[in-house]
């Protein structure tokens, strides 16, 4: 599920079926069986954008991959991308940083930060207290383009008055080199909010709730509602080298209840023409949000430049799902010289 302890919107994506690609994730849920260009009632047709996407860059579907076994050096803040997020209500927030391994190094993290926010006025609202919940501390081993994350609870701010927190300041474990983000927390949404009584006022140092540095499971169980629809696959059946593979990627609602695909966040797939070979990995458009009744689809159109100097005779389209990992679709292509 979403991270932090505030309510989020559900976050889904699409799963699709039938490549001999294999996962290196089970699923944690069935998946429908897909379908190859069959006839169904597509309420709408997305047209192509194109826009380029990197699996596992998000920090909301960030998780932490697979790394070699062994020995592994202490990761430094200028290897890690850090990304502060947070919510809540009455005074009391919870949030949570994410650490991003954006080297290309493998390294690892042990122990808890040292964290303090900081409100506008350059004073030190709270910092890293006791652990209450003396949760256990494990190393964490990031490969490149992994993530972890930091719990923070308890924090504490004032709402109505002028002591919001601005900045989060972290160091690593058993660093002391620091860096600050910007952290806005205390801003009510709606003024009419405030009782003519500041909330937090008083400042509360040693008593932020900072979690261990903890591995980030697989995101798979946020990817729930569309993974319950039947992608389809409709590919001409041929192209001619030099020109543009037009082709769609349905998905079919046929559970007897609404369903559809969130945009929080758009899920990431990628297309390959072999032997050709071209393609590469973007993110599906999924706004507006898209809710389909029962029986209903809808249509992504795809775009695939084939070279001029692309072989005739057949060759294999592929469409597959990175984000979250699923088998992919597959098809033959007939390239017309």
């Amino acid at each position: 599920m979403a991270r932090g302890a505030w309510p989020t919107a559900l976050v889904v994506a699409v799963g699709v079926a039938g490549c001999t690609h294999a996962s290196p994730r089970a699923a944690s849920t069935p998946r429908p069986t897909p379908h190859m260009a069959t006839s169904t009632t597509v309420e709408r047709t997305i047209a192509w954008r194109g826009t380029p996407a990197v699996v596992n860059s998000r920090p909301e579907t960030g998780y932490t991959l697979p790394a070699p076994a062994g020995p592994s050096p202490t990761c430094r803040l200028s290897q890690l991308a850090a990304v502060p997020t947070g919510g809540g209500a009455g005074g009391t927030f919870y949030a949570h940083v994410s650490l991003h391994n954006t080297s290309s190094m493998v390294c690892s993290l042990r122990g808890r930060a040292e964290i303090e926010l900081i409100d506008k006025t350059g004073r030190i609202f709270q910092s890293t207290g006791p652990d209450a919940q003396h949760r256990p501390i494990r190393t964490v081993v990031l490969a490149p383009n992994s993530w972890a994350l930091i719990d923070l609870g308890g924090i504490a701010s004032d709402v109505c008055g002028g002591d919001q927190t601005s900045t989060l300041r972290m160091s690593l474990p058993g660093q002391s080199d620091g860096r600050s983000m910007r952290f806005p927390v205390g801003e009510p949404p709606n003024p009419a909010d405030c009782s003519g009584r500041a909330v937090g006022t008083t400042p509360h140092p040693g008593q932020l709730q900072v979690g261990p540095v903890q591995a980030i499971p697989d995101p798979q169980g946020d990817f729930l509602l569309i993974r319950q629809l039947h992608p389809q696959l409709h590919v001409p059946a041929s192209v001619r080298a030099g020109s543009i593979l037009r082709f769609t990627v349905d998905f079919v609602n046929a559970n007897p209840n609404e369903g559809g695909i969130d945009t929080d966040p758009c899920p990431i797939f990628r297309m390959q023409l072999t032997p050709s070979p071209v393609g590469g990995t973007y993110l599906l458009p999924c706004t507006p949000t898209i809710s389909l009744e029962a029986g209903a689809g809808i249509a992504f159109q795809m775009e695939l430049t084939v070279p001029a100097t692309a072989p005739p005779g057949p060759a294999t389209l592929t469409w597959q799902l990175l984000e979250p990992d699923e088998p992919g679709l597959t098809t033959t292509v007939d390239i017309d010289a």
